[in-house]
């Protein structure tokens, strides 16, 4: 792929990642009740913006490097580019993604609930900025 191709890829990755964000802190603004419903739509965005987020540092990265990466690469390469500040925040935010029952879309642990609208909605943030 050139150059070319991954900043296309990066500029477009970027904008969706923009928007996801947007959408789920939409969604969590709504989500008082903390009904079934809100989880899954909060737990759907946070995903899609999680998911934006690992394409967008991929296409970044394959533009300084050329090469492909897997997730754990894409984490590292991302804080020696400085576009995220703590590796294990964002490795517990992949775990925590793939923790979650993907048929149901509900939001079980606490934890993750609280981790969403809190510091991992705070490092998909710093990301975009950095980007």
């Amino acid at each position: 792929m050139t150059i070319d191709k991954y900043t296309n890829l990066f500029n477009h990755h970027t904008e969706c990642l923009k928007q996801a964000f947007v959408d789920l802190n939409l969604a969590m603004a709504e989500d008082e009740a903390l009904t079934d419903f809100m989880q899954g739509r909060v737990l759907y965005r946070y995903e899609h913006a999680l998911e934006y987020a690992f394409k967008s540092m991929q296409s970044f990265i394959a533009i300084q490097d050329e090469f492909e990466l897997d997730y754990e690469k894409i984490i590292s390469k991302a804080k020696y580019y400085h576009l995220i500040e703590n590796e294990d925040i964002w490795h517990q935010m992949l775990a925590d993604s793939n923790l979650q029952d993907h048929c149901c879309k509900k939001i079980d642990d606490k934890r993750i609930q609280s981790a969403i609208n809190g510091e991992y909605s705070r490092q998909i943030k710093l990301l975009i900025e950095r980007l």
